[in-house]
């Protein structure tokens, strides 16, 4: 996955680095992950082979829950 669209969230993380910590599939959709030092709101993403899309797709299309993790190698959503 290539993040595209992404705004800093300045809160202390609720989980450990690369786990989501808030999401909602509706309109544009929510998708916010824990970093090491806070969270980020992924806005627009590039799934592998496919095209730019909205979080909202994204957690449409994967059915993400808030139990995924976003990894730097083996990407596990």
């Amino acid at each position: 996955v290539k993040i595209t669209s992404a705004k800093a969230i300045h809160e202390a993380p609720t989980g450990e680095a690369g786990t989501v910590a808030t999401l909602s599939a509706k309109g544009a959709g929510l998708l916010i992950v824990n970093t090491a030092d806070g969270k980020i709101a992924i806005e627009k993403l590039i799934p592998e082979g496919k095209k730019e899309m909205t979080a909202g797709d994204f957690i449409r299309g994967r059915r993400i829950t808030d139990t995924d993790r976003f990894e730097s190698i083996g990407e596990s959503i």
